[in-house]
């Protein structure tokens, strides 16, 4: 004869549910601030690749206007939200399709576009280069002398380039001002 057989509930004890919780609550800590850093770096990232772009436009104009001929480098803002293209264009900011200035590594155009792509998806790019008492979408860079124009489409002009005019690069309460200087030229990122 055997005696009283015990019944066995199956689960968990509080011993093991709060050993869990307190092993996902470690791992919470450790990486929630890898998660929220990202959005530095991707600032960051897109502030230099600004700051390469618009130093392109500036070496372009200074190249082309050594031949002696007038040389006009657009920073086109306007075309597309959220994208930066260089042309070679005229005194009158007007370009054509063809005229985008190609990036000389891979020898294509390469606007900077954050609107798609891994790395610069979903950052706002906002153009401020400021004439006429306000900020504009599109800055004109010639050499011979040097100068630098401010426009807002074909023929619009604004007069000169003003002080405190960049890119603005904004992902969510964090913001990024790409500078630019009126008077030499000088890109500056933070």
């Amino acid at each position: 004869m055997a005696g009283p057989q015990r019944c066995r509930l199956s689960g968990f004890s509080l011993a093991e549910m709060t050993i869990s919780v307190a092993i996902i609550a470690v791992i919470a800590v450790v990486a929630l601030p890898s998660m929220t850093a990202h959005e530095p770096n991707q600032l960051d990232l897109a502030a230099e690749e600004v700051a390469s772009a618009l130093r392109l436009a500036v070496s372009e104009s200074r190249r082309l206007g050594a031949t002696g001929t007038a040389t006009y480098i657009l920073v086109d803002g306007k075309t597309d939200i959220n994208k930066l293209h260089l042309y070679v264009s005229n005194g009158m900011a007007q370009i054509s399709p063809s005229s985008e200035i190609k990036d000389p590594l891979i020898k294509m155009p390469a606007p900077v576009d954050t609107s798609t792509g891994h790395v610069l998806k979903g950052i706002t790019l906002t153009p401020l280069f400021n004439g006429g008492g306000q900020p504009r979408p599109q800055l004109l860079i010639t050499q011979n002398p040097a100068q630098f124009k401010v426009f807002d489409g074909t023929g619009n002009d604004h007069g000169m380039l003003q002080p405190n005019s960049g890119v603005q690069l904004s992902l969510g309460a964090n913001t990024v001002t790409v500078s630019f200087n009126e008077l030499t030229g000088l890109v500056t990122r933070p």
